[in-house]
């Protein structure tokens, strides 16, 4: 291997056999209007941040949600590159297979700098980019995970050993690239592969033999030259992720929440321990929620282990047969056996990504193991949430040693030469079975207890049905009376069948293995093509469930509600259909689902894509401290919703419109009204399907649209007492203490319409007197990040701009800088001198170190060309 990349036939053929694979899955994405679906980057999104796309490196402001609330910038990497060099439309259809792609190449390199078989890379890069775990937070919108794992592979195959000199350490300042491109794909995600990459290199050095002082550091002067280059590219994510993801997070900072609330916040989203069966059986527990022919997910991952609050964005699944090699491999390396496959160096790699695998797995299961007590008392774990996450560190263990085992299994026994026998192929497997001696003798063994074990546990699946029924029941699928509904039978012999299947993967991976050390294969490359197509066709099968595509246009069409909302808009005004911001209550009947489940649809689809601002939170698992304490003070002394607080916050936020029932405008007006102001019905409407569905689609949200019509069962409220969204005021009040002026906006005496609560006084403004308490301001210009606004106020005021204050915004007034005071609490205040004036808000974060990221993006470009040029002097050691 002359050069950093192999040799460019072999990566085109892996590639290419990639793609045909990733095209089989994808093939919809082809049809014209036809979009993956993706909960986390739904296409309304994509469309409302396209505006901003050559900005968001700068900063992220979103605007269309709550009341604005800071993004992570878009960070120098590939799904930023991706998005920012194609469409909405065509990132939204290939931004899933494109970064399967990319891990699946990168786990290939792995192994081709590893000195593997070339099928052995090309097998273990279809297994990595079929594995459902990444698989499954692709199609789920997160497919910069599937680069950060990728990039991890990268950093792994760069550390193998190689040429000496300078080439050595440029593939180790690669490497570091490497990891800090993974964190920057990959966020916390990424922080967390880093350590396994750090372990990783530890290994390695205090395995090296003999351990001569020269190697222990040559091996640690390696971690710390990954540790710098990995801070070095990857300084812009770091200072976004820490002021978006820790600093003045709810849960993140010690001193604010006590040990249990943090534990609680930290450890919500747990594997509980009886669903790792579904690593090595695909859908036991369903897949997603709306998987059709009952393979919905009833398992037990969510915020609080509760199956009735139960999440559905992961799959699992690693492939029987991947596991059963990588057991090869395992049992390989402990067995002492003669003539093993294996150098010692291989053998210690093995049982170190073992061991390590096994910590992800007892890590992931979080607050329902007590190993990840230890991981919440260290200062950097303790701020990552979701203790799942350490599954990905499971996928990537299980996908090495899987690698390892693949090349075992074509030292020991594919690559010999192909037996005969009198009998055939059947004499061949018979001699195998009952005449094997050594490790072959083991692995039978072995073979026939997990046979056994997997029979047993298949007959006990069924006989214990009523007892896996009623767990299904409790999963949201019992009927009123308490008795299963008869979809949960269907669920359980979907269940079954999964469980069914997998027994005949075993089966049958076992007999391939047998055949293998049989040696029936009378040529390698067919036994390569028998375990490379079943790995396929396993993992394939498995990742189907999670392939979804809709039809834009049919999803998002518009409606008279729509419209109406879209002109209040463009008047800068917010509308609402949630009681609270941060729940799902609504002002309708609680047993109807109906309208609850097309408002969600609308909420994450249509509004974003029609650039329609709403009060409600759409997907904030860290809201920042200042929204939370926001949000408390407009809730009931007892923490319950208060009708009168809830008015407030509608009229402070500029919440023009309110979606409901119709009919309640008297309770409205009666419960949630400011004095002297009312909630008038402007428009009615029903939900019907829209032309051309089927009655098999009816209950589909996005089968259905709005048409207006007389006394409808709906109606959207226009509410008097909404500010609007800048306002001159001329009285105001101080208030530095934020706990005080929390108190104060909600309190009774506080009339939000006629003064403005400031936390600071204003240098050299008085409050005028025998002045009207308002005067308009005027938006000429509202952009995420830039708001334009003329005023002509006739006396000094505070100019109230209801959107979020965040520190980084700035402001000039009449092109020169000025304060921007924190008024109500949470919004942006400015001090006015009474005339004309032209005030400008500008986000503006800081970005030095995109400058230090960029830099190091040239110097990995640099170095790539000098080992790619530079023939090297000597080839990585062959093991």
């Amino acid at each position: 291997m002359n050069r950093i990349l192999p040799p460019l036939r072999a990566a085109l053929i892996a590639a290419a056999l990639l793609i045909v694979v990733l095209l089989v899955l994808f093939r919809s994405s082809f049809a014209s209007g036809l979009v993956l679906f993706a909960n986390d980057t739904p296409f309304g999104l994509l469309t409302s941040q396209a505006d901003t796309a050559s900005e968001a490196f700068t900063g992220h402001w979103r605007n269309l949600n709550w009341i604005g609330r800071q993004e992570i910038e878009a960070l120098p990497g590939p799904t930023q590159l991706l998005f920012f060099l194609t469409s909405p439309m065509f990132f939204a259809k290939w931004h899933a297979p494109v970064g399967l792609l990319f891990l699946g190449m990168s786990a290939w390199f792995y192994c081709r700098r590893s000195g593997f078989n070339p099928a052995v890379a090309i097998i273990t890069g279809i297994a990595a980019a079929l594995n459902s775990n990444m698989f499954s937070y692709a199609c789920w919108g997160l497919s910069g995970k599937c680069f950060s794992l990728a990039f991890i592979f990268f950093a792994l195959g760069l550390l193998q050993p190689g040429a000496d000199g300078w080439r050595r350490w440029a593939r180790v300042v690669l490497a570091g690239f490497s990891v800090g491109l993974s964190v920057t794909e990959g966020a916390d995600v990424g922080a967390i592969f880093s350590l396994y990459v750090a372990a990783s290199v530890l290994w390695e050095t205090f395995s090296i033999t003999p351990r001569t002082t020269a190697a222990l550091r040559t091996g640690f002067l390696s971690l710390a030259l990954v540790a710098a280059s990995a801070g070095w590219i990857g300084a812009r994510a770091v200072q976004s992720l820490t002021g978006f993801a820790i600093k003045g997070v709810q849960g993140m900072e010690p001193g604010r929440e006590s040990a249990a609330q943090r534990w609680d916040y930290i450890t919500g989203w747990s594997f509980p321990k009886a669903e790792t069966l579904r690593i090595g059986i695909a859908g036991l527990f369903g897949y997603r929620m709306d998987t059709g022919s009952g393979g919905n997910y009833w398992g037990g991952v969510g915020p609080d282990g509760n199956p009735l609050s139960r999440f559905s964005g992961s799959g699992e699944y690693a492939g029987v047969i991947v596991l059963l090699v990588a057991l090869w491999a395992l049992a390989r390396a402990l067995s002492k056996a003669p003539k093993s496959p294996y150098s010692e160096a291989e053998r210690r790699r093995i049982l170190f990504w073992s061991a390590l695998g096994l910590v992800s797995l007892l890590l992931a299961y979080g607050r329902f193991f007590p190993l990840f007590q230890l991981v919440f008392s260290l200062p950097f774990l303790s701020t990552i949430r979701i203790p799942m996450k350490y599954l990905h560190g499971l996928h990537l263990s299980v996908l090495i040693v899987f690698a390892h085992g693949l090349e075992g299994l074509g030292r020991e026994w594919i690559s010999r030469p192909a037996a005969s026998a009198a009998g055939g192929v059947f004499e061949l497997f018979k001699r195998g079975w009952f005449k094997a001696s050594g490790f072959d003798r083991v692995w039978n063994q072995i073979t026939r207890g997990l046979v056994i074990a997997a029979i047993a546990g298949t007959a006990l699946y069924w006989i214990t049905s009523s007892q896996v029924l009623d767990r299904i029941a409790d999963a949201g699928f019992r009927s009123q009376d308490g008795r299963p509904v008869d979809y949960a039978r269907v669920m359980l012999q979907f269940s079954q069948a999964e469980v069914r299947t997998t027994l005949y993967l075993l089966l049958l991976g076992s007999l391939i293995l047998l055949g293998a050390a049989a040696r029936v294969f009378t040529r390698p490359q067919h036994a390569w093509w028998v375990i490379g197509l079943l790995v396929t066709l396993d993992l394939g099968r498995a990742d189907l469930p999670w392939v979804q595509h809709y039809d834009v246009t049919s999803r998002y069409q518009s409606n008279p509600v729509i419209e109406r909302l879209q002109a209040g808009a463009a008047q800068n005004w917010r509308m609402t259909s949630r009681l609270h911001p941060a729940g799902r209550d609504m002002m309708i009947d609680p047993k109807d689902g109906y309208l609850p489940a097309i408002q969600n649809l609308w909420l994450e689809h249509h509004f974003q894509h029609y650039r329609i601002p709403t009060l409600d939170i759409i997907q904030m698992p860290r809201m920042p401290i200042l929204d939370g304490e926001y949000l408390k003070a407009f809730s009931g002394s007892d923490g319950r919703l208060d009708p009168k607080r809830l008015g407030r916050l509608w009229q402070m936020t500029s919440t023009r419109f309110l979606l409901g029932a119709f009919g309640v405008e008297r309770q409205l007006d009666a419960e949630f009204a400011a004095p002297n102001s009312s909630f008038k019905p402007i428009l009615t409407f029903r939900l019907q399907p829209k032309p051309g569905v089927t009655e098999a689609l009816f209950n589909q949200p996005d089968s259905h649209t709005a048409v207006i019509t007389t006394n409808g069962p709906y109606a959207l409220f226009e509410y008097s007492a909404a500010l609007p969204r800048a306002l001159v005021f001329h009285r105001w009040s101080v208030e530095s203490n934020p706990t005080q002026a929390a108190q104060r906006i909600v309190a009774p005496g506080f009339n939000p319409a006629s003064e403005v609560l400031i936390d600071k006084a204003p240098s050299g403004l008085v409050t005028p007197t025998d002045s009207p308490t308002s005067s308009p301001a005027t938006i000429v210009s509202y952009k995420p990040r830039h708001v334009v606004i003329k005023t002509a106020a006739p006396h000094a005021g505070i100019l109230l701009l209801n959107d979020r204050w965040h520190e980084h915004w700035h402001a000039t007034l009449d092109g020169k800088p000025s304060d921007i005071l924190r008024a109500n609490f949470a919004m942006r205040g400015l001090p006015l001198p009474a005339g004309q004036h032209t005030v400008e808000f500008h986000y503006e974060p800081p970005h030095n170190t995109l400058t230090l990221t960029l830099s190091a993006f040239a110097v990995a470009l640099f170095l790539l060309g000098a080992l790619v040029i530079s023939p090297a002097k000597s080839n990585p050691a062959a093991p």
